[in-house]
């Protein structure tokens, strides 16, 4: 079956982050569509804060929330899942390792562990519809994701980077980035591991990327060009 998710978390979702002297609330309401669905399987939605507008799996999660199953068409989160809207994040500055004082972006991940097959896996992620903030307070990451790790050095990418992996078969893996506009702007097939990455012409800033097996995302990193 040929399923799609899709958020539409800057085009009709809001947020707002309300500060208080030792925690905070994150309050959250957007959508998303399902196409080629219903999906009746499980998976999970995560929650991020990220230093950029690029929301992926080397982020901070903060927090997540199980979606059991959904039907074609758009869906409006939390009303439609068994929650009042608005969705509540609470006492950010208890949760272990979220970085202080830098600014950050909130973002949603849909299926963020990869638990439905879907025919585009690169557009499950954005920044809610707020602006950055600060978290201020005696807080601090070192994120793994499921075991799987991978190592791009070095990054910032001046004319190339080597690219290796672990916890993972290093086997039927390819490669892809993705410029910010959502355009893949570099694929190669059957990648070996490790694997010299030369940038080419591609013009400096923020990009993603992207290795797959059997057409679904398994690791999700940004990379910079300078």
């Amino acid at each position: 079956m040929a399923v799609d998710i899709i958020g539409h978390f800057n085009l009709q979702s809001y947020g707002k982050y309300y500060p208080y002297h030792s925690n905070g609330t994150l309050n959250v309401n957007f959508d998303f569509e399902v196409q080629g669905g219903p999906i009746n399987k499980n998976f999970t939605i995560g929650f991020y804060l990220s230093s950029d507008m690029i929301i992926d799996n080397s982020d901070f999660l903060i927090d997540t929330f199980p979606i059991n199953s959904v039907n074609t068409g758009s869906s409006a989160f939390p009303d439609q899942f068994g929650q009042p809207a608005p969705y509540q994040i609470k006492s950010l500055l208890t949760i272990p390792f979220i970085p202080k004082n830098t600014t950050v972006f909130f973002g949603v991940y849909l299926d963020y562990q990869n638990e439905i097959s879907e025919t585009n896996e690169n557009n499950n992620s954005g920044t809610i519809n707020m602006a950055p903030f600060k978290i201020t307070g005696n807080v601090g990451i070192t994120l793994t994701i499921n075991n799987k790790t991978i190592t791009i050095a070095p990054n910032p990418v001046i004319k190339s980077t080597t690219i290796d992996i672990s916890g993972i078969e290093k086997k039927n893996i390819s490669l892809k980035v993705m410029d910010i506009t959502g355009k893949i702007v570099f694929k190669r097939q059957d990648v070996k591991f490790p694997y010299v990455w030369n940038r080419g012409n591609l013009k400096n800033g923020m990009y993603l990327l992207i290795l797959e097996r059997n057409n679904q995302a398994i690791i999700r990193k940004k990379i910079i060009l300078q």
